[in-house]
């Protein structure tokens, strides 16, 4: 790899840290069509676009770059192109709700990590962090809670050693939302979310900081203070927008539980026919509400064909955590439809 090759690769990388997506995009397309470039530099580059595309929720453009890379490695001798290439696939396919397809892939990318012998700790921490958040996401999507906390803090360990405050800000704020969700401890979520958040106020990136506003949205819904949670809400999509990202616009759906709770049932249902637009991951869970709301708007052939169409996703991705439910109110509608 040519010295000229390798800082533009880190001026790409900096775009990146800091949320410049639209700036690194260009010198990743400038350095493309040089005539000169290596197939490695090529690639590496490649990978990089591939990152920002997944942080604008260009999901199968992303799944793409990945596999092209892929491929064209196979006969090279670089490893790391291969274990990046292998963790934005990973990614990709999490939000495209493969999640067996995708837990397979980051797996992969861990094992190559592990062969590797003759680099330093430093060059793959970053790596391995990305690739243990990756693993963990996937397992909670399968309803796998076990060990989750102590495998943040391992990645958490790891994106410190890199150095990367990308990585360690969205580590930390993974661990609070977790002590949250997991132990309903709001004192540690919080103290993780403030240091999280300061990371991401220093370096600018205002993708984390929708990440962020987001976590704080669900801390505030929790304790109950739901007009603050609609603000952090309406705060982090604004922030998407702004950067010209969609893909955290599915927890529109979350906003809608907000106006569920408030009773605002109308709101509810916009919010979660607004979600439905983004993402995949996710999609079983809107049609878990809109049923809901159909139901107690006592419309209850609506209801049953949307726990249908939820049932038929969570069966298909193996998400055990809701299963139990949509299966109570089927049969609870089948009674009240004599069916």
């Amino acid at each position: 790899m040519s010295s000229n090759a390798k800082k533009q690769l880190e001026e790409v990388k900096q775009h990146i840290i800091h949320g410049r997506f639209q700036e690194g995009l260009k010198v990743i397309e400038a350095n493309l069509k040089k005539k000169d470039i290596s197939i490695e530099d090529k690639l590496a580059f490649l990978n990089f676009k591939a990152e920002i595309f997944y942080y604008l929720g260009n999901l199968q453009e992303a799944l793409q770059l990945a596999d092209q890379v892929l491929n064209e490695s196979e006969k090279l001798d670089n490893l790391l192109l291969k274990v990046d290439a292998l963790t934005f696939k990973s990614s990709a396919l999490y939000w495209l709700a493969k999640v067996k397809e995708g837990i397979e892939i980051a797996e992969k990318g861990l094992k190559i990590i592990s062969e590797i012998k003759n680099l330093p700790m430093k060059e793959l921490a970053e790596r391995k962090a990305r690739l243990l958040l990756l693993k963990t996401q996937f397992k909670f999507q399968l309803g796998d809670f076990e060990k989750g906390i102590d495998v943040i803090k391992e990645a958490l360990s790891y994106a410190e050693e890199s150095g990367n405050k990308f990585i360690i800000s969205h580590s930390l704020a993974l661990l609070g939302y977790l002590y949250m969700y997991l132990e309903n401890k709001l004192e540690k979520n919080e103290e993780y979310l403030e240091k999280a958040h300061i990371i991401a106020t220093d370096l600018g990136n205002n993708f984390l900081l929708s990440q962020i506003s987001i976590s704080y949205a669900h801390l505030s819904n929790r304790r109950r203070k739901h007009e603050e949670a609609i603000d952090f809400f309406n705060k982090a999509f604004s922030l998407s927008k702004e950067i010209g990202s969609t893909l955290l616009l599915l927890y529109i759906h979350d906003m809608g539980n907000v106006y569920l709770s408030l009773y605002q049932l109308d709101k509810a249902l916009e919010c979660y026919q607004e979600s439905l637009k983004y993402g995949v991951i996710l999609k079983h869970i809107p049609y878990i509400n809109i049923g809901y709301i159909y139901f107690l708007k006592n419309e209850l052939e609506k209801a049953q064909e949307y726990y249908q169409k939820s049932l038929k996703i969570s069966e298909e991705i193996g998400d055990r955590r809701v299963l139990p439910n949509i299966l109570f109110n089927l049969i609870s509608l089948s009674i009240e439809l004599k069916n």
